[in-house]
This record gives C-alpha cells, sequence and structure tokens, in this order.
C-alpha cells in the first residue's frame, strides 16, 4: 500500500503545496490512502479533487485579506482565528470541488484521511469528509488550540487540531498497512521540537477539557517520536521524506506574500527533484535497518 502524508504547519505548508503542485503537473498520483492532519489536509484536499494550483492561491490569499484573524475578538472571550470565516473567504476565490475529490477517490479505490483530535476522549481521530461536510472536516482538523476556543461539532463528536495527537500522522499510516510512504514536511527533516512554557498555559486553558488538556504538554515528545518513526521505519516500510533543507521564511501565520511564493517554489523545485531522482541527499529515503 502506497501512502501519501502531509504535515501541518499553517503557512509553513506552502511547500508542501509545492510539491504537490511538481506531482499534479507531472500526473504523479495513485495513492492508495492520503492522511493530512490541519493545513496539511487542506493541501491534500486540492491534490484529490485535481486542484493542487489552488493551494497557492489560497494561501497568498489568506495572507493578504487577514480579516479572519481578530485579536478585538478574542480579548472579548471569542476566537483569534475564525476559521469558518476563512474557509468562506477561499471558497469564494477558489472552490473547492469535493464532488470530483469524491470520483476521484472512487475510481481509484483510495481513501482521504482527515486527522482529529476528539477534545472528550483524547483520541486522534480519522475523519473521512462527504460531500456535505468536507469543509468541517478541514475545519475540525485545523482548529488550533488557544487561537480558537470552542471546538468544532461534527458528527456528535467534538474537535480540536489534529497535531495534538498525531502531528505527523505516520503512525496511522503504518497501521493502515503501508508499505511505501511519502511524507510532506513544513520543517527541515532534523527540526526537533522543544517544550516551552506556552504548552502549560494551553493546557491550563484547556482545563474544561481535562482529555485533552493532559495531551498538550506531551506534543513535542509525540512530535519527536514522529519523526524516529520517520527515520527508522518497523521492517517492510520504506518511507521517502520531503521536507525543506533549511527552516522556511514563512511562519505559521506568515503575511508575507514574497515568502510564501519563495516556499512554494522550493517545495516545487524539491518535488521535481524528487521525481526526476527518485531519491537524493537533499530528499532521503528512510528503510528499515
Amino acid at each position: 500500500m502506497r501512502v501519501l502524508v502531509a504535515e501541518g504547519g499553517g503557512m509553513r505548508t506552502i511547500f508542501g503545496a509545492g510539491v504537490l503542485d511538481a506531482f499534479e503537473q507531472e500526473g504523479f498520483d495513485g495513492f492508495d490512502l492520503y492522511i493530512g492532519v490541519s493545513a496539511g489536509a487542506n493541501i491534500l484536499s486540492s491534490f484529490v479533487t485535481g486542484q493542487a494550483s489552488r493551494n497557492l492561491m489560497v494561501m497568498a490569499n489568506s495572507a493578504i485579506d487577514t480579516s479572519y484573524m481578530s485579536t478585538r475578538r478574542f480579548l472579548m472571550g471569542g476566537d483569534y482565528i475564525d476559521i469558518d470565516a476563512l474557509w468562506k473567504m477561499n471558497e469564494r476565490v477558489n472552490k473547492l470541488d469535493v464532488g470530483k475529490g469524491l470520483r476521484n477517490l472512487s475510481e481509484n479505490n483510495s481513501k482521504f484521511w482527515i486527522m482529529a483530535t476528539d477534545v472528550d476522549s483524547g483520541i486522534a481521530t480519522t475523519i473521512e469528509p462527504e460531500i456535505d461536510d468536507w469543509g468541517r472536516c478541514l475545519q475540525a482538523s485545523g482548529a488550533l488550540p488557544f487561537f480558537v476556543k470552542n471546538p468544532i461539532e461534527l458528527r456528535g463528536q467534538r474537535f480540536l487540531d489534529g497535531g495534538v495527537v498525531a502531528p505527523i500522522p505516520i503512525q496511522q499510516a503504518i497501521e493502515a498497512g503501508a508499505s511505501e510512504i511519502i511524507v510532506l514536511r513544513s520543517r527541515p527533516s532534523d527540526y526537533r521540537k522543544r517544550a516551552g512554557f506556552e504548552q502549560k498555559f494551553i493546557a491550563a486553558l484547556l482545563s474544561k477539557y481535562p482529555a485533552l488538556a493532559k495531551l498538550i504538554p506531551r506534543r513535542t515528545d509525540t512530535y519527536n517520536k514522529s519523526i524516529e518513526l520517520i527515520h527508522s521505519p518497523p521492517k517492510g516500510v520504506i518511507i521517502h521524506e520531503i521536507a525543506p533543507e533549511t527552516a522556511l521564511k514563512s511562519s505559521r501565520t506568515c503575511t508575507d506574500t514574497n515568502s510564501i511564493l519563495s516556499d512554494h517554489l522550493s517545495g516545487f523545485k524539491a518535488g521535481q527533484d524528487f521525481l526526476v531522482n527518485g531519491q537524493c541527499e537533499k530528499l532521503p529515503t528512510h528503510r528499515p535497518a
């Protein structure tokens, strides 16, 4: 089974968007399973629907029009990021063809999993989007704790950012039966997350969701263990890692379109290198020891 995995990271996923543009341009597809978390699920959505180039337009538009972010609303007890407004804004710019996406998945006998965190159980949940709730699934996966104060209600459950439990869903891909995984990173291959005060602060704010609050301090270990798994996969699994050579110019909430365009181009070139060379020093392939 061949699986395509996309890490989240807000605007940093523009690198992965560039990779997907290269893949779509060359007709490289045919994955059995796609797994995306947070913004990674967004860029995979456009790829699954055959609209990979949509990602650059959507992310550039989000950088130019920041009306969905409001410090005033946040200080008054609301969300800093209105993810529903963000979704509707970008749908007006370039609508996601969910009908085509579902047809593509059906015709190729493939699946698309969007990762989200169930706030009541603290369990990483795989959601398969349907025609009438695809956007809501993406919102559930990308609702960052602290920036979004209220969980997203979907199919009788309440969700927040999938990256809390599955920041890079490699384990989920392996458990699904993957023999070959291509993982799109938004950080350099040697990046490791470090614990900070903000984790304790966010955990305190989420005290009304005990199961979720317990997970926040573990995010660093969860993230770093995912990277260890990428670099040392189990027997029978090959993992191709496509990651930036150095830290991207774009931050999670970048509003500089020049940085976004530059990082997209870097991703596009990395995607081309992977397709031409199969693998190279800059794009390592990890095999079982």
